[in-house]
């Protein structure tokens, strides 16, 4: 341990190869060895004792760890890339090193005795009781490339975050602003308070943050959404979950404007259903700011016109005050329910021209009803 403590990991592999050149029967003590050093966040010389062991998905792992250490902001975690490259590394390596003995395998196929994995073929010689563990974490091709991926993307993310965090600085020259413009939108979309960034290596509800702030952060919704779609793709992540919170959040923060911009972007994907921005859009005029500005009245009213559900779109006019918009709807499509709602709703808000428009329609309609079953009653005698 003194070794280890000191950095000297290299001098103590070279002392164990003297007794045992493979490291076959140090295999559990290494194991140990590692466990111990990850506990004792000894990080850097897990990692070089990773590297000598030759153990790359491992070091990998080790790598991304670095990488998100004492990262308070995105700016942080983009200096950091150093550590995924060499994270993308390893992997590389290892997936082409099996991509190699793959096509070995296939032109021995018929030999039976050639085991083509060479960690495998190591831990079949030995006839200690710790040789059928798997000393090195191995992955398929398939998880590999899913790892690799996840680097890059995570690169992409940091990046595009760190410079959104920059030029936000630079127009918030008065320093009014109180903090970056993450950690401030991270405060108001997490469920619950953290002090660590959210990553592409964490859970499905850390992606969605990713994606939040990749839309909420940039200069316009469009710059970043190429990037959030390819997020949504890569980790099947629920596409309304993450399109309804951007609308609630710009809805709530005076931003109302750039929800049509984010239905532009959605609607311009396909695979989105009328049903999903249906929902985005309620979500949207639900939770904007109840105000009597001239615009943002106009923002809403265009809004509700696009939801395509026409009970969604009649229940948003009322929703929004704009109880003729509503009639005319109900009207168009014979809605006797929904004359309803607005005539109880002009009532609350005591728009007498609506009521008396709203009972003298219920009011035909009775009549009109009426004569119906005259009509019927006279047919039948």
């Amino acid at each position: 341990m003194e070794s280890l403590k000191s950095g000297q990991v290299s001098q103590l592999i070279k002392q164990l190869q003297e007794y045992d050149e493979r490291l076959i029967i140090w295999r559990p003590t290494l194991l140990h060895t590692c466990r111990c050093l990850e506990t004792q966040k000894m990080y850097n010389s897990l990692y070089q004792l990773q590297i000598l062991l030759q153990d790359p998905i491992r070091a990998s792992m080790t790598c991304i760890k670095f990488y998100t250490m004492n990262c308070d902001s995105f700016q942080q975690q983009h200096g950091n890339a150093q550590h995924l490259r060499n994270a993308h590394l390893h992997l590389q390596s290892e997936l082409e090193l099996m991509q190699w003995e793959n096509i070995n395998a296939d032109s021995i196929r018929s030999s039976k005795s050639i085991n083509s994995n060479r960690r495998s073929s190591v831990s079949s010689n030995s006839s200690t009781p710790c040789s059928g563990n798997n000393f090195f974490l191995q992955m398929d091709v398939r998880s590999l490339n899913a790892h690799i991926n996840a680097i890059l993307r995570q690169l992409d993310v940091a990046k595009f975050l760190a410079k959104c965090e920059m030029e936000n600085s630079k127009e918030d020259v008065s320093g009014a602003g109180g903090g970056l413009i993450t950690e401030k939108i991270l405060e108001k979309i997490r469920l619950e308070s953290s002090k660590t960034l959210p990553t592409l290596f964490d859970n499905t509800p850390e992606k969605i943050q990713i994606c939040l702030l990749i839309l909420l952060c940039g200069k316009n919704i469009e710059e970043g959404f190429g990037l959030v779609y390819r997020i949504i793709q890569d980790y099947k992540l629920t596409s309304l979950k993450i399109f309804a919170s951007a609308a609630k959040y710009l809805a709530r923060n005076q931003r109302l404007a750039e929800v049509d911009n984010l239905l532009s972007c959605i609607t311009s994907n396909n695979g989105v259903s009328s049903q999903d921005i249906d929902e985005t859009l309620i979500v949207a005029i639900n939770s904007a700011i109840n105000t009597h500005e001239s615009d943002v009245k106009t923002m809403l009213d265009n809004l509700t016109k696009r939801i395509h559900s026409i009970e969604l779109r009649i229940s948003s006019h009322i929703f929004i005050g704009q109880l003729k918009s509503a009639y005319l709807l109900t009207n168009k499509y014979e809605r006797l329910g929904d004359i309803r709602k607005i005539l109880r709703q002009a009532e609350a808000t005591n728009q007498i021209h609506m009521k008396k428009l709203c009972e003298k329609k219920l009011q035909m309609s009775c009549t009109q009803q009426q004569q119906q079953q005259q009509q019927q009653q006279q047919q039948q005698t």
